[in-house]
């Protein structure tokens, strides 16, 4: 798990516990982000994730903030 997290190997290619043990540390992180002042610092908080990583952050980000904003 805690290579998926720092980037080092792709959450995809782990098997299915893996990947759900992970999402809640996704989650965290992206309420972590939504709760930057600026859009700035949001954006430069998902630049700064790994690589490997940045795409599921950048995705549960958006899912967070809709629900958040009551859009589906």
């Amino acid at each position: 798990m805690d290579d998926v997290l720092i980037g080092r190997i792709k959450l995809e290619d782990q098997p299915d516990a893996i990947q759900s043990a992970c999402r809640l540390a996704i989650y965290e992180q992206a309420c972590k982000i939504l709760d930057l002042e600026t859009k700035i610092e949001r954006r430069a908080a998902i630049a700064r994730t790994p690589e490997k990583l940045r795409p599921h952050i950048e995705k549960e980000v958006m899912r967070v903030w809709r629900m958040r904003n009551g859009q589906s």
